[in-house]
């Protein structure tokens, strides 16, 4: 099948505004005010806490501009590009790693919403079941494309949550500050780093970001600057605004955040609180199924309705059994970071370093119909393996900083790829 390596027109691509946006929705959901009440509750300082932030937040920057510019320039989707490093083939497996993980973060979203509605307004309800509801719900604005998403997400989701941090944080500040001073340049504690990194990559990094940055138009500055902004607002203020509220609020489960930051801004008005949740839970589950439904057309083309209905009602059942497992958010942050990053992270190696911007080339190998390409193939194999054996969360285990080296996974299937260009790079030229 011949792609079309123009992808996205320049009539349709979007500025780097609305796509920041849209970004903003995607590493700003509450989960990550969540993560810092979290580690509020473990042993490590602020300083431990504020340093791996920080780290993970600079690895996070590099490597999202990288992708997100890589699809701009390219404008194909994700799982179409990986053809040309892992074959016809290889780009299937890849597209239901997508599938199978980004199911996982749209039932789990799905599941945040619930748990936060039934603790506000005290439901009588089974959160799993409810979690199942909203699941359904939630793919509502799927059926519009991708314009129905970024006006949600940009428009409404995006300002509604900032606002509501930006209002405890007004509320908190001189706690805010007392505690954010303490910060000291110590000795980093590994666990706290894996910890920390585990949930900033695995949930700001998205793996498929040239599914949505290929709308955008490649100015390189612009999408940088974008990326910066949004990421640490997302990434960086709000688990330090979880990290204070969790410090003041020691005695409490994470199940009371949302009230407890009701309480700080709305007059303990959950109305208001719960209309923020839906807006910013359900913008990030239409970009979560935008990127699935683009995994599934590339193994088999079958219209977006239907991929919507079907995904909607597996996701639904995911919910519900997730609620089984109190450790279900961070057995997927780490199992997300540990694997779908990765294959971008070879896709810009290839075309920066090897390929080096050259389209046509590029386009050559997307449609050369090769089945299965080795080189990228087992390099994936061996950051997938680093992961495997590397990983140490399971959903029973309860030990908040027990995760994978994320950093070094993603270097092992990096150093892989690169060790294997050149080897056969030499062997064809003994060939010769």
């Amino acid at each position: 099948m011949t792609q079309n390596l123009a992808g996205i027109p320049a009539t349709k691509r979007r500025g780097s505004f609305i796509m920041g946006l849209l970004w903003l929705t995607m590493v700003t959901g509450f989960p990550c005010v969540i993560s810092g009440f979290t580690w509020a509750k473990t042993n490590y300082p602020v300083s431990d806490i504020t340093i791996s932030l920080l780290l993970s937040y600079f690895i996070l920057v590099i490597y999202a501009f990288l992708a997100s510019y890589l699809g701009s320039l390219t404008g194909q989707t994700y799982t179409i590009m990986t053809r040309s490093i892992f074959g016809l083939w290889g780009s299937y497996i890849i597209s239901i790693i997508v599938i199978g993980i980004a199911s996982l973060w749209y039932a789990m979203t799905a599941l945040f919403l619930s748990t936060a509605l039934v603790d506000l307004f005290a439901l009588p309800l089974n959160a799993g079941i409810l979690a199942a509801i909203l699941a359904i719900l939630m793919a509502f604005n799927n059926l519009f494309g991708f314009k129905g998403i970024t006006v949600f997400a940009g428009y409404i989701a995006a300002p509604a949550l900032i606002i509501w941090i930006l209002l405890v944080l007004a509320k908190l500040h001189p706690d805010f500050s007392q505690i954010i001073n303490q910060v000291k340049l110590t000795n980093l504690s590994f666990n706290s780093f894996a910890g920390v990194s585990s949930f900033v990559l695995g949930f700001g990094a998205w793996g498929n970001e040239a599914d949505f940055w290929r709308y955008s138009k490649p100015h390189k500055f612009k999408i940088l600057i974008a990326l910066i902004l949004t990421i640490f607002v997302g990434q960086v203020i709000f688990p330090l605004t979880g990290y204070v509220i969790g410090k003041l609020n020691s005695h409490s489960a994470i199940i009371e955040l949302p009230k407890i930051m009701t309480h700080y801004t709305y007059c303990g008005n959950s109305i208001i609180t719960a209309l923020v949740l839906i807006a910013s839970y359900f913008a990030v589950n239409d970009s979560c199924l935008y990127g699935l439904a683009n995994a599934v057309k590339n193994i088999y083309p079958v219209s977006r309705k239907k991929i919507v209905i079907i995904v909607s009602l597996i996701t639904a059942i995911m919910a519900y059994y997730l609620n089984l497992y109190p450790n279900a958010f961070l057995w997927i942050a780490n199992l997300s970071a540990s694997i779908l990053p990765q294959a971008s992270i070879l896709l810009i190696v290839e075309w920066f370093l090897f390929t080096r911007n050259d389209h046509n080339k590029f386009s050559l190998s997307i449609n050369d119909n090769t089945k299965i390409k080795w080189l990228g193939c087992l390099a994936l194999l061996c950051g997938y393996l680093a992961g495997f054996i590397n990983s140490r969360l399971s959903l029973q285990n309860t030990n908040d900083f027990n995760s994978s080296n994320v950093v070094f996974i993603w270097l092992v299937s990096l150093i892989a790829y690169c060790i294997l260009k050149l080897i056969f790079k030499e062997a064809k030229q003994l060939i010769k």
